[in-house]
């Protein structure tokens, strides 16, 4: 039985959420609470599995019962917020919350039903979710961004990612770790909602050297560019010419996930064949591998997140038990072995090479 602990300002919306989730035999609602004080004195009595959590909130808000939350108390969270407009619900992931779900409205409606299905999936996949306390450390400077290329490097090859829960912070870490002239461009398939994916793809650019950016349909695909992949549709890429640009498919009624990390894969797999790098991280499901067998048959290689530091080894597992993952790294080795295998792998296959 997985007890959750349901934190929202709004009388309706506790209702309407622990209903939702007492549908499911598996889940058991312990309690609720109205404010940040609130839930930690359900946690102290209840000790919930999981909490769902509302951002504003009167007296305590989500932020500051999040740092309160994973100093003395690590549980897994799901955000449940209307934040949508704005970059709170990427500081709440920043914060510990593994997963986060936007409401349908910003104030209380019957509306909050729409997301039913999804809270239900993330709740059940946020039981197996591993914790990682944020560690407090320095800021450090941006590295200023440029269009330098490494000497001898083709810029012909490509690194594709695809990820879900734990993802976001999972992508800021390699993408702030890759070396400054590290010039290959990088394709991202998280699993996002419509109106975070720009929101990501903005506050990426801001942390890391990187210039990053949602990609747009025929925009042709760049060196020192990493691209987010835009939610609410599926991302493919095609050669017109002598370039390779973004287009678009819309979603239909029966996918699962969204951007599909399968379609992506395959579609680059068939333009770079091998000359594409795959990463598989943490998310639930099974979605890319499906995508990495098409990378392996046209020559590329493929890595995963190992269960050290996935948040949830849901993805990298299923692509592990395919057979088909060339290397399993824990996340703190997988900058240098994109920037090492890249490098490597170019210069061994340059022209000029004798």
């Amino acid at each position: 039985m997985i007890k959750v602990l349901v934190v929202d300002d709004s009388a309706f919306n506790r209702k309407v959420i622990s209903e939702i989730l007492q549908s499911i035999d598996e889940i058991e609602i312990i309690g609720t609470a109205h404010d940040g004080e609130d839930a930690i004195k359900h946690i102290y009595k209840q000790k919930p599995d999981i909490i769902t959590l509302d951002l504003e909130m009167p007296k305590m808000d989500g932020f500051t019962f999040l740092r309160w939350l994973m100093n003395y108390s690590p549980i897994p969270v799901i955000v449940v917020s209307a934040k949508e407009a704005d970059e709170n619900v990427f500081k709440a992931l920043e914060l510990g919350a593994v997963d986060f779900i936007p409401k349908p409205s910003s104030y209380p409606s019957l509306k909050l039903k729409e997301i039913h299905h999804l809270l239900i999936e993330k709740i059940l996949a946020a039981k197996y979710a591993k914790i990682t306390v944020p560690q407090k450390k320095e800021p450090k400077p941006v590295p200023e961004k440029h269009k330098a290329t490494r000497a001898g490097l083709p810029s012909d090859y490509i690194v594709a990612i695809g990820a879900s829960t734990g993802g976001p912070q999972a992508i800021q870490y390699i993408l702030s770790n890759l070396a400054p002239d590290f010039i290959i461009p990088i394709v991202v398939a998280q699993h996002m909602p419509p109106t975070f994916t720009p929101l990501f793809a903005e506050r990426l650019n801001k942390k890391t050297h990187f210039t990053v950016k949602e990609a747009e349909t025929n925009e042709i695909i760049k060196p020192h560019f990493a691209y987010i992949c835009p939610g609410g549709k599926h991302t493919i890429i095609e050669k017109k010419g002598s370039h390779n640009t973004f287009s678009f498919i819309e979603r239909t009624n029966n996918d699962k996930y969204i951007p599909s990390i399968n379609k992506l894969f395959s579609s680059l797999s068939t333009i770079y064949q091998d000359k594409m790098l795959a990463a598989i991280l943490t998310g639930m499901g099974d979605d890319g591998t499906e995508g990495i067998s098409t990378v392996k048959a046209s020559g590329g290689k493929i890595i995963a997140e190992s269960p050290d530091s996935a948040i949830v080894f849901g993805m990298p597992g299923e692509a592990i038990r395919s057979g088909q993952v060339d290397h399993i790294f824990h996340l703190a080795k997988i900058p240098s072995f994109i920037s090492l295998y890249t490098t490597d792998t170019a210069k061994k296959k340059s022209p000029d090479k004798k």
